[in-house]
């Protein structure tokens, strides 16, 4: 009888696992931008999205997310959409994140109303920039630029290559057969006469 269970468990499992593991949240962000000349290692853009690599190429694309954030504002990743109240439009143009860590895309976003036009553009390992006008007509714009200084984070961390876990297993392999012919050297050593 336990094992009928224990069978029925196992299929349960194997039946609702895929579904539960396939969609992953990834967090990321960006710290430290030049802006006209000078590095501010403050400045931060963050977000996160969710998805799941379906064709199980290693790479996560634009059509295999579900969700997408940046900053403070929701993106659809499929079409440009009314985000965030008061006429926040966003769109993401382009999207791929490597499972090996490398994340690349291009968004923006805009504003409008009555006395104010804005514009977010990013390109990541290029540039962010951000400018409009206000009521006056007045154009402010500012470029924000990654440098080899730009740190980047994301969790959950990235999954090694399979060459990097082929290394790995060899090395720990290595370190376990290195510790039994130590061992082994010890117990056969011969005794002097005294």
């Amino acid at each position: 009888m336990w094992k009928q269970s224990l069978a029925g468990l196992a299929l349960a499992a194997a039946t609702f696992a895929p579904a539960v593991q396939a969609q992953t949240l990834w967090e990321f962000s960006y710290t430290g931008f030049e802006t006209g000349g000078v590095f501010d290692p403050r400045r931060e853009l963050s977000g996160f999205f969710v998805g799941e690599d379906r064709d199980g190429d290693g790479l996560l694309k634009q059509d295999e997310l579900s969700r997408f954030y940046l900053d403070f504002l929701e993106y659809d990743p499929r079409e440009r959409i009314y985000c965030g109240g008061g006429g926040f439009y966003c769109e993401v143009n382009e999207f791929s994140y490597s499972l090996d860590g490398k994340l690349s895309f291009r968004a923006d976003w805009r504003y409008s109303d009555e006395g104010a036009t804005s514009i977010f553009y990013v390109t990541t390992g290029d540039r962010m920039e951000m400018g409009g006008y206000v009521g006056s007509g007045e154009l402010s714009w500012t470029v924000w630029n990654w440098t080899e200084q730009t740190r980047f984070a994301i969790n959950p961390p990235p999954v090694p290559e399979p060459g990097q876990w082929a290394m790995l297993g060899s090395g720990l392999l290595g370190a376990v057969a290195w510790r039994a012919m130590r061992r082994r050297s010890h117990w056969i050593r011969p005794r002097l006469p005294a």
